[in-house]
């Protein structure tokens, strides 16, 4: 069977293709990098999407992670992210006459079946993993089963207080994920487009001003979030996914910070248990992989 999956994220859509559970192509696809369109439309979306597979001939099946929260079974978005305009019957927009199938799953949840079920050898009794995009996504799984909540809103760590001393609401995503720093760059700098990830740490790395004080911020906020997960879940294992995990000096950053506080609060060996995602980027695709084959 032919599997069209496509992890819908806040800068742009991944997309793999898969037969037999083998990839056979992929692709990305880019919104607007306009500062003032860091949000897109879900019908822009659903679009995209359905393009892809307008000329397929044969039997296929259809997965999307996306944003939110997601009612799984009435293929609806109830929760606004970097995604508007949620009110939409995915699947009477985007059906097919040879579309057999089609699952829709929150993008951190997705991403966590992903990476449990095809990159992990050994499977945690506790086990996190997070995304870290444009928000910052995420799920877990205890004694193999997937948390979802009576609410839908397990592992929104996006949504999370980061400020708890003060009457000001200021939540994770603002500040700990990848897309909330390169909007604070780009607006800082009037920018007439958003800068790209790997321009963000390009910036980095050279030295500039508001990118290290910003990746000062923002890996300094991840590191307290992690401990207070751990704090609240114990965990066996927290992967780290999204296109940052891949970058070595983020790792080590982050791990850095992350020894600091542990030390101080008696609470060790945190790092130790936090690894990068094997599927990386992809972990959202082979989630929707994972459910297809059910």
């Amino acid at each position: 069977m032919i599997r069209y999956t496509f992890d819908v994220g806040g800068l742009g859509i991944k997309f793999i293709k898969f037969e037999d559970n083998k990839e056979i192509a992929n692709d990305k696809f880019e919104y607007s990098k306009r500062v003032d369109a860091f949000r897109v439309d879900l019908l822009d979306v659903l679009e995209i999407i359905k393009n892809t597979y307008q000329n397929e001939t044969n039997d296929f099946e259809v997965g999307i992670s996306i944003p939110g929260y997601v009612d799984t079974k009435n293929y609806r978005v109830l929760s606004e992210s970097a995604i508007t305009n949620i009110n939409q019957d995915i699947f009477k927009i985007i059906n097919h006459k040879n579309m057999k199938k089609l699952i829709i799953e929150n993008d951190g949840k997705a991403a966590t079946l992903g990476e449990y079920n095809f990159g992990l050898e050994n499977k945690p009794e506790t086990y996190i993993h997070m995304t870290i995009g444009s928000g910052l996504g995420g799920g877990i799984i205890i004694n193999d089963k997937l948390i979802k909540g009576s609410q839908l809103k397990a592992a929104e760590f996006s949504k999370l207080f980061v400020n708890l001393n003060s009457n000001e609401i200021t939540i994770a995503a603002q500040v700990a994920g990848l897309g909330a720093n390169i909007v604070k760059y780009s607006r800082s700098k009037k920018l007439d487009k958003l800068i790209s990830g790997i321009e963000f740490m390009n910036l980095v790395d050279s030295g500039d001003e508001i990118a290290t004080r910003l990746f000062d911020e923002w890996t300094t906020t991840l590191a307290k979030l992690i401990i207070n997960i751990d704090y609240v879940l114990d965990f066996d294992l927290l992967t780290l996914g999204g296109g940052i995990s891949e970058n070595k000096d983020f790792y080590k950053a982050l791990v850095t910070k992350i020894n600091q506080y542990e030390n101080k609060l008696e609470n060790p060996e945190v790092a130790k248990r936090i690894k990068i995602s094997s599927l990386k980027n992809k972990a959202g695709c082979y989630g929707c992989l994972s459910i297809l084959n059910k």
